[in-house]
């Protein structure tokens, strides 16, 4: 087996376990990071990925608490979320949504993503959306 053979199974391993709903959620997030180091470093893209080794791609939704809508925070936190999800692999919907309060009425303090990426990138990036809310409801609570 040559040495980018390796690599490639080493990485494929890797978003295995990162894409485990089995496994911790800290086994999930280093094994996510260190295939991200990897990939790097081998300068390997999923697009160099055969479909096989290639998970499916899921779509989800995210609520995030963003504060007041309107101000400078609530943009901020929006812009850094985005960042984070786009920096991981995920497409984000450019559609602006809020969640819906139990009355039926929106929650402009919730803001609502529809992403769209591998199962790995999303549980990479979730310890990262599950602080900023924890945070945010900290911060109003």
């Amino acid at each position: 087996m040559k040495a980018s053979e390796k690599v490639m199974s080493r990485v494929m391993k890797l978003l295995k376990v990162a894409g485990d709903p089995n496994a911790t959620e800290s086994e999930r997030a280093l094994a996510g990071e260190h295939a991200e180091r990897l990939m790097a470093q081998h300068m390997i893209d999923r697009m160099d990925l055969t479909e096989e080794e290639k998970t499916e791609i899921v779509k989800d939704t995210w609520d995030l608490a963003t504060g007041e809508a309107g101000t400078k925070y609530s943009y901020h936190v929006k812009q850094l979320m985005e960042e984070v999800l786009r920096h991981c692999g995920i497409r984000v919907s450019p559609k602006q949504e809020y969640a819906t309060r139990e009355n039926g009425r929106p929650d402009y303090g919730v803001s609502r993503y529809t992403i769209v990426g591998f199962p790995e990138d999303l549980a990479y990036a979730e310890p990262g959306y599950q602080h900023e809310g924890q945070q945010q409801d900290h911060a109003t609570g």
